[in-house]
């Protein structure tokens, strides 16, 4: 199961302030990648660990408000085999 924030507000009150997918799984994930991209397809965030999630921050600048594209893929290792699992969404920057 993957969950990812519809919105987050990275005002640094502790509450939503990184938007990061949530991964449940009983089964090992490898190769994985989160990317976001924002309204006109440039990337402004990549990572390949399930732990770190994005602050906001495009070049150490303040955020702009509005949505953001997010890609997440990984493979899972399900009975001696891999699995490729693609998602993608939408997340608004408040």
């Amino acid at each position: 199961r993957l969950y990812v924030p519809d919105a987050f507000s990275p005002n640094d009150d502790g509450i939503n302030d990184i938007l990061q997918p949530h991964l449940r799984t009983f089964w090992e994930i490898s190769d994985y990648s989160f990317t976001i991209f924002d309204r006109w397809g440039n990337q402004v965030f990549r990572t390949s660990n399930p732990a770190v999630g994005w602050n906001g921050e495009i070049n150490s600048e303040q955020p702009m408000k509005g949505w953001y594209v997010w890609v997440v893929q990984y493979n899972l290792l399900r009975e001696e085999r891999e699995v490729p699992v693609v998602k993608s969404g939408e997340s608004i920057l408040m």
